[in-house]
């Protein structure tokens, strides 16, 4: 019976698509990437990267693949030179991503703190009734361990959630100023480069650097229409001061990640362990 099995199994294996199965399971790796592999990947694209080639391989990272593709569009539609943006974008890509190792860092440093929690609460749970020689409490450890689940979905929604907020807005002001840049960069036309960057959207959002950005771009523009003067300079310093406000925002999203992680783990995996203790407390006849 053995060998008939064995037999059946080994022509299984000779008959099925090995190359197919292989492709499949990379392609689905590919797709199902991390954040950070993503960007590395798009790092990878932008150091090789021909603007006026097909675009739709970039890797997805945040909004700079979508940035990258509107930077080639401003390139074939004015002639813009990009080295420089591009060059600046790199730099900027490259620190993000030590910034997204990190906060990946500790996204799986929670989740393995969040799993070794739920399964202590588990053994010790089992281990202490079979010393007492008490019934396990199935219905405790079902509630402790739903508990401890609910603590997880949560916290991945939450910080789900948080970098939306946080990272999001930052990125929409990043891309609608860095398009608003090139195109004054190659001369275009005040009307249709404020048009074209959707400029005018940054004073719908209710963040202070955004309004702040806004006032200060609107500033600049009445005096370019008014005086004719070059705001070029102007608009450098504005674009520094964003990536450091870009920098700033995901640090802070990282320390947001570290005090979430504490609160969670009291709340959802500290607690049911307690519980546990004092419920084992409870039948002891002291």
């Amino acid at each position: 019976m053995a060998i008939i099995s064995f037999l059946s199994i080994s022509i299984l294996v000779f008959l099925l698509p090995a190359e197919k199965l292989i492709r499949k399971t990379s392609n689905l790796s590919y797709r199902y990437r991390s954040q950070y592999r993503r960007g590395k990947d798009l790092l990878i694209d932008l150091s090789q990267l021909n603007l006026m080639g097909d675009l739709t391989h970039l890797s997805h990272y945040k909004f700079f693949d979508e940035l990258i593709c509107e930077i080639s569009q401003v390139a074939k539609e004015f002639g813009a030179a990009t080295s420089k943006t591009l060059s600046k974008l790199r730099h900027s890509l490259s620190t993000d991503l030590q910034i997204e190792k990190k906060s990946s860092g500790v996204m799986n440093e929670s989740y393995f703190q969040f799993i070794l929690a739920a399964c202590l609460t588990l053994f010790l749970n089992i281990f202490s009734t079979k010393i007492l020689d008490f019934e396990i409490d199935t219905l405790f450890i079902s509630c402790a361990l739903a508990y401890n689940l609910i603590g997880i979905i949560t916290f991945h929604y939450l910080i789900k959630r948080l970098a939306q907020k946080q990272i999001v807005p930052i990125g929409h002001v990043l891309h609608s100023f860095l398009i608003f840049k090139l195109m004054y960069d190659v001369g275009t036309p005040l009307n249709q480069l404020i048009s074209r960057s959707r400029i005018n959207s940054l004073a719908d959002i209710q963040l202070s650097y955004a309004k702040e950005l806004f006032r200060r771009l609107t500033a600049l523009v009445e005096m370019k229409q008014a005086q004719g003067l070059d705001i070029g300079d102007d608009l450098e310093s504005i674009e520094i001061g964003l990536w450091d406000e870009y920098k700033s925002q995901n640090e802070q999203l990282l320390s947001k990640i570290k005090i979430c992680k504490f609160i969670w783990l009291v709340v959802f995996f500290f607690i049911p362990y307690v519980g546990n203790f004092f419920r084992l407390i409870s039948h002891l006849n002291l």
